[in-house]
């Protein structure tokens, strides 16, 4: 399965009261002009500190539909990163996780979101 260039939309709700986020990320652009990636990718965060570092996961599945038939892609990651910017109004986050076919074999996938 070709991996998602780029995501058209990222949006992420940050409770700074309960230390949490949460978010999405959609609109996935495939390099290959005749294949789409359709799906979500869900965002959830927790163990926000008070220097504004971020743990949490992204996970959900993606579908790949080419002239060679459709393929998804169940991804499960563990994330960290921080807030940046001159007043925090952006967030990075990268981590390592799994992604696994509809057989359930897996591979390793780096994933990185830069959202503002």
């Amino acid at each position: 399965m070709a991996q998602p260039g780029r995501i058209g939309s990222i949006d992420i709700t940050v409770d700074f009261a309960n230390d949490t986020l949460t978010g999405k990320a959609t609109g996935f652009a495939n390099p290959s002009a005749s294949t789409t990636t359709t799906g979500e990718l869900t965002l959830r965060g927790s163990n926000i500190d008070s220097l504004g570092m971020i743990v949490g996961g992204l996970s959900g599945t993606l579908t790949e539909t080419s002239a060679n038939g459709t393929k998804q892609l169940t991804i499960r990651n563990q994330v960290s990163g921080e807030f940046t910017g001159a007043t925090a109004d952006a967030i990075r986050l990268s981590g390592v996780g799994t992604a696994s076919d509809a057989n359930g074999n897996g591979v390793v996938e780096y994933s990185v979101i830069l959202a503002d």
